[in-house]
């Protein structure tokens, strides 16, 4: 599970689901989206987004980010020394990532889907 929204617990959780078949790869996981931050990119709470696991991203990217142990789905933006974390949707705040957080890029957002 992976907040679109304030950040939640970093949880593990698998439930089988279907993944296009490009997508199965060792170095992709799958997250399940709680929450509407990122909604003017068309990912809904519910939805699914397929992550290629990595530490790095480029400005802009969708990233999957821990923060002090918490998940969030959220655009990257370097800002000088600091990080900001952007929503997609204006009723959300733009995070910023203080020097004395803990936070770690854990992968770039590839596809998103839903299921019906």
């Amino acid at each position: 599970m992976i907040a679109a929204g304030e950040p939640i617990e970093a949880l593990e959780n698998a439930e089988p689901i279907n993944v296009p078949a490009p997508f199965v790869r060792p170095d992709n996981f799958v997250l399940k989206v709680k929450g509407n931050s990122m909604q003017d990119d068309s990912i809904e709470d519910g939805d699914y987004v397929i992550v290629r696991k990595t530490p790095q991203a480029e400005s802009g990217q969708m990233v999957v980010a821990l923060i002090n142990g918490e998940a969030t789905l959220k655009r990257y933006y370097p800002k000088g020394r600091g990080v900001e974390l952007h929503p997609r949707n204006p009723d959300f705040p733009i995070i910023k990532i203080q020097d004395t957080d803990n936070f770690q890029i854990n992968g770039i957002v590839l596809y998103s889907f839903r299921e019906y």
